[in-house]
């Protein structure tokens, strides 16, 4: 297949629209990935305004995040390869 100039400035230009599309989903993921910061935490928990036992306050609230995405990314390749991995009929 032959493309000219227009014809490959066009595929580029769609190509980096798809592209910026799932950059958007991809940056929600990573984020959801990450531990959370101090600004985080105190954020989600409402420490902002609180004065005393604050860093406390917000190193409890960071401990206390769990993130099951990755849990839940590992169980599900795991369960992709092993997945009619034995079978129990020799059909």
């Amino acid at each position: 297949m032959v493309m000219n100039r227009e014809q490959a400035t066009d595929a580029v230009q769609e190509l980096l629209r798809v592209h910026a599309e799932e950059r958007k989903r991809m940056d929600e993921i990573h984020a959801a990935m990450q531990p959370w910061t101090a600004a985080q935490a105190a954020e989600k928990f409402g420490l902002l305004g609180t004065k005393v036992g604050r860093s406390r306050q917000i190193e409890i609230a960071k401990s206390s995040q769990t993130n099951y995405l990755p849990l839940i990314l590992d169980v599900f390749s795991q369960a992709l390869k092993v997945d009619n991995y034995y079978t129990g009929s020799a059909t």
